[in-house]
């Protein structure tokens, strides 16, 4: 019985210890845990101090606020020892990924656009070494050169804004309440008074005209071919059929304009096909798929 108590004792201070290690992980003070938890402060000092053993839902509730899965308290590894440098490293990196990416945005909406850097400087005051310097990655973007770019671009900003962006515990969330429709008993009787009876009023149906006689030709008359009416709606159907090959046409010699040579012979080139295959591929993913993408390879090469 001594030994099982013992083994119940260690065993009460493992997981405390684990509790501290989780709350420094999140970089909590006992203070806000509390708060968000509704305990007393003294309470969760006796949990952390082993001086009163906690209950699942309790961890439960604390792997919540802490960000740190529950098995996390009955395992033997800690966090808060190896975090804090990892977790530098990879916002500095993620950083420098989110600002290659904004220029690259800009970048490929100027471009759309048809602008030059010389008109989006002339439009934004910003110089054109500022303009290149953001587009390549190589100077971080202050919001406010951000917000004078994408509105000379005509681009919301708020549409660039990662969806993957790790929200602080500053942040508070405020619930989305869907107003509820109003029941049947709380809508407004509206009463019509009217002296006259209640008549249905019932459409007027049109009368059906009389289909034309055809005109029997005489054997003595002679019957005309095809009138100039038939004959111009087989010109038409034609010149209709038509149109979209001239369209093909053009829209090909168009397009031949504004690639260079080189770009051509490369897309003539049948060895190049996937190289094709694989950017139409990307062009039809989505914008939050890529980044995921561009992380794992500046993950790769860092």
């Amino acid at each position: 019985m001594a030994a099982r108590s013992q083994i119940k004792t260690l065993r009460a201070h493992k997981v405390a210890a684990l509790m501290v290690d989780a709350r420094l992980y999140a970089r909590r003070t006992p203070e806000e845990a509390c708060a968000l938890l509704g305990w007393e402060t003294q309470h969760l000092s006796d949990l952390e101090a082993a001086v009163l053993p906690p209950t699942l839902p309790e961890l439960e509730a604390l792997a919540a606020i802490y960000a740190v899965p529950v098995d996390h308290f009955f395992g033997n590894k800690s966090l808060s020892d190896e975090m804090p440098r990892l977790r530098v490293e990879t916002m500095r990196q993620r950083l420098e990924l989110r600002n290659r990416i904004l220029g690259a945005m800009i970048m490929q909406a100027r471009t759309r656009r048809n602008f030059s850097r010389d008109d989006l400087s002339m439009a934004t005051g910003l110089t054109i070494e500022q303009i290149t310097d953001y587009e390549l990655g190589q100077a971080a973007i202050p919001v406010t050169d951000l917000e004078d770019i994408t509105k000379m671009l005509q681009i919301d900003i708020n549409d660039w804004i990662d969806s993957y962006a790790i929200p602080t515990r500053d942040i508070n969330f405020k619930p989305f309440k869907i107003p509820e429709a109003p029941h049947i008993q709380d809508l407004p009787v509206v009463e019509e008074k009217s002296s006259a009876p209640n008549v249905t009023p019932v459409a007027s149906i049109p009368e059906p005209e009389a289909a034309p006689v055809p005109s029997i030709p005489s054997p003595a008359q002679h019957v005309e071919p095809a009138s100039n009416g038939e004959s111009g709606t087989m010109e038409n159907k034609s010149e209709s059929i038509s149109q979209p090959q001239t369209a093909t046409r053009d829209l090909k010699l168009e397009s031949d304009e504004m690639l260079t040579p080189e770009l051509i012979d490369f897309i003539n080139n049948p060895v190049n096909r996937q190289y094709l295959l694989l950017a139409s591929n990307l062009s039809h993913m989505p914008a939050d798929q890529l980044r995921r993408i561009a992380e794992s390879l500046l993950e790769i090469t860092f």
